[in-house]
């Protein structure tokens, strides 16, 4: 199986560096969520993406979280 939003394999949705930015979206949602006031999910992960910040497969992965939202 190759990942979703690369040619590397993967064993489930996400090859290995893909998942781990997956993993750190998820978890730091938690603590935006908190500094934010419940800042939403759609918003959190359009921040993510404009975010100069974030690094690439952070930013690949916001988007296609965002591709299954819309």
């Amino acid at each position: 199986m190759k990942c979703k939003l690369c040619d590397k394999k993967a064993t489930d949705t996400y090859c290995e560096l893909h998942k781990r930015a997956y993993c750190n979206v998820i978890e730091k949602y938690y603590v935006w969520k908190m500094a934010f006031f419940e800042i939403s999910w759609y918003n959190y992960l359009i921040e993510v993406v404009k975010n100069e910040y974030s690094g690439s497969r952070v930013k690949e992965v916001a988007r296609d979280l965002l591709s299954e939202i819309e």
